[in-house]
Formats: structure tokens, C-alpha cells, sequence
């Protein structure tokens, strides 16, 4: 048998999150996908609390979808998953995702906003054109089923934030411009 994956989602408990998608894609990958053990891990918390509470006992879902509330260390939660959702209908640059990929953890987002570029338009995570949650459950297959995969996406998703987001090359970028405008 194989192990248990976790699968999360970050953030605010608002419309734009999109965690419904969330739970029904849990519940898409549990049924057709009977190969995969997965819990679903939601940190976070908003006015919609209750709502996507109910939505995942409707689907039956809330023996494998779990609500933890604010977390005062996201960080250290992030490192727990396998595998981490964005399934927002907007986005600009969102930390959870800067987070993710400096923990190595494989992504799958929705490709909205700053997110294509962030991912370098799909070689550093999964990309989604829909909201539809049956393409984020073939996507954890995907990533499910594949440890190369994984390693890729997540190899080249560090080098990418240690490369265009770290601190030291923002830096050298500002030096840069600094540089060209005094010549």
C-alpha cells in the first residue's frame, strides 16, 4: 500500500480563495483515483468557514478533508505536505507560493496572475487553465504517480526563487538599475 499523501491549501477563507475547488477535487481524486491515500489539509480561516465545512460533509468528504484554522507558523506546516493547491480566481505574487517552492513542495495552482511567470509557465509546478476540480485531481495523480516529476518541478522551482526572488538577487537587480541610471 502506498503512503498516505498530504495535499493542502493556504489562506483566507474568502470567494477568490476558490477552496471549494479544493474539496471537490479531494473528493475527485478519492473516487476515481482509488491508488491514492490523500488527506486534505485547509489552513486558514474567513467568513466562509462554515460554508466550506458543510460543502465538504455534503460531498462526504470531511473524513479526509480537515480544517486547521490560522496557523501561527505556515512554514512549518508547509513542510508536512506533498503537495500544495492555489486554486484562487486571482492572485498577484502570493507568499504561500514563494514559501512552497523554497520548501521544495511540489505545486499545482491555477494558472492566474502572477503565477504562470512565478512557475516559469509550468516548469516549475502544475498549471491549470480551469476551475474545474476534476483537472487538479489529475494533476495530483500526475504528480502522485510520479517522483521524478516531483523532483523536477520542485528542483527547479528553488533554483528559479534562489535565482529571480532571493534577497541577494533583488538586490544585485536594484545595483543593477542603480548602476544604468547614473550613466
Amino acid at each position: 500500500e502506498s503512503p498516505t499523501l498530504n495535499i493542502g491549501i493556504a489562506g483566507r477563507l474568502v470567494r477568490v480563495k476558490r477552496v471549494d475547488i479544493f474539496i471537490q477535487a479531494a473528493q475527485h481524486v478519492k473516487e476515481p483515483y482509488q491508488d491514492i491515500q490523500a488527506n486534505f489539509h485547509i489552513f486558514g480561516d474567513g467568513p466562509l468557514k462554515s460554508e466550506l465545512e458543510s460543502l465538504s460533509f455534503d460531498l462526504g468528504a470531511d473524513s479526509y478533508v480537515h480544517f486547521h484554522g490560522h496557523t501561527g507558523n505556515l512554514p512549518e506546516e508547509l513542510t508536512k505536505l506533498d503537495m500544495i493547491l492555489l486554486t484562487s480566481d486571482h492572485e498577484g505574487l502570493p507568499m504561500v507560493l514563494l514559501e512552497s517552492m523554497v520548501c521544495k513542495i511540489p505545486v499545482i495552482a491555477h494558472a492566474v496572475g502572477g503565477i504562470p511567470k512565478l512557475l516559469d509557465h509550468g516548469e516549475c509546478g502544475i498549471l491549470i487553465d480551469s476551475d474545474v476540480p476534476a483537472d487538479y485531481a489529475v494533476a495530483i495523480h500526475e504528480l502522485a504517480q510520479s517522483k521524478d516529476l516531483c523532483s523536477r518541478l520542485t528542483g527547479r522551482a528553488a533554483a528559479r526563487i534562489q535565482e529571480k526572488y532571493s534577497a541577494t538577487s533583488n538586490a544585485m537587480a536594484y545595483l543593477d538599475h542603480y548602476r544604468a541610471s547614473c550613466h
